[in-house]
């Protein structure tokens, strides 16, 4: 029914990335993010047609407006001195919602269909970390991008420690991703670029799997699921969290390296040790859940193809670092 809508939409999201990408002022970076806002916001309200969408559709569009006003009035003014410059910054962080900005993915992800938090979750991103990049040459926005580095490796690892829905597990899981983002483009656009794709990689099947199932609450996670399905989905958990040799560890093992090459080792030591924190509550899940009882019933005939397409790519990624890890230890 809202296949060529949401077909439309998705050329939305693709045209304003593309915009952003080849922008050479302030002004056109903000016609494209306006653009990428105005493609996804259809997108909620197609996916879901209850009240906890339409609120959470409104929430998004107002913190949207809200930092586009901001970016907008900053890169008017960004010819005046570096603190416009910071004004900038801040509205794209809060764009991307980076720890202490972060409050509002927290509250409207309950609304969202896995598909639509898969895509706020990783293409929304996107456009305003491209963005960002152009204002990272002055040094008091790269100071600043460290308090977000930091706070945001803070809060997503404690703050998913109190969650039992999987969607706010999965937002704090973003927000904490979102510090190791910040990093690698504090380093260079190309290791941003490596790292959002493995994350896209690694979340996609997770995302799939729960829409599947329609999992929603810890609870859930234990029944309904065959055995290695539910194998599978905590693969993908452990490799989102980054435990070796899993291929979610690739990419945080390329900005550690990197860090550790450019003397910021205490910054290293410290997005490790709370992502430490971040696998203890996806290793608590995966122990809790496996001691559940688990039902052995088969998959419903309409996802047949998709629960078996995502099984198998599923082992194939968390197999895939494996050649990589054998290539550099032996």
């Amino acid at each position: 029914m809202f296949l060529p809508f949401s077909l439309l939409c998705f050329s939305g999201l693709f045209l304003s990335v593309m915009v952003v990408l080849s922008s050479i002022s302030w002004y056109t970076a903000w016609i494209g993010l306006e653009l990428n806002l105005l493609s996804f916001l259809p997108l909620i309200m197609t996916s879901r047609m209850t009240l906890s969408s339409s609120e959470a559709s409104m929430k998004y569009f107002l913190i949207q407006a809200l930092s586009s006003v901001v970016f907008l009035f900053g890169s008017l003014m960004s010819h005046h001195g570096t603190f416009f410059l910071l004004l900038i910054s801040l509205a794209l962080f809060l764009k991307l919602a980076a720890a202490p900005l972060h409050f509002w993915v927290v509250s409207i992800v309950e609304g969202l269909s896995w598909g639509s938090l898969f895509l706020l979750l990783t293409i929304q991103k996107l456009a305003p970390l491209m963005v960002l990049f152009s204002a990272y040459p002055s040094s008091e926005t790269k100071s600043l991008s460290l308090l977000f580095i930091m706070t945001s490796s803070l809060v997503g690892s404690l703050g998913g420690l109190s969650q039992c829905m999987l969607r706010s597990i999965m937002a704090y899981s973003s927000i904490s991703h979102m510090s190791w983002l910040l990093t690698s483009l504090y380093i260079s656009s190309a290791l941003t670029r490596d790292y959002f794709v493995f994350y896209s990689l690694v979340f996609l099947p997770l995302a799939v799997y729960f829409s599947l199932f329609s999992f929603y609450h810890l609870s859930q996670l234990g029944y309904k699921m065959p055995l290695l399905a539910k194998t599978s989905v905590f693969l993908c958990l452990l490799s989102l969290g980054g435990l070796p040799p899993f291929l979610g560890f690739l990419p945080k093992w390329l900005v550690i390296s990197n860090l550790t090459l450019s003397g910021l080792l205490f910054l290293a030591l410290f997005l490790v040790l709370t992502s430490l924190i971040t696998l203890y509550y996806y290793i608590r899940l995966t122990y809790s859940s496996f001691m559940l009882s688990s039902s052995s019933l088969p998959s419903p005939s309409p996802v047949v193809f998709p629960y078996s397409f995502t099984l198998w790519v599923t082992i194939l990624l968390s197999l895939a670092s494996l050649p990589f890890w054998a290539y550099l230890f032996i």
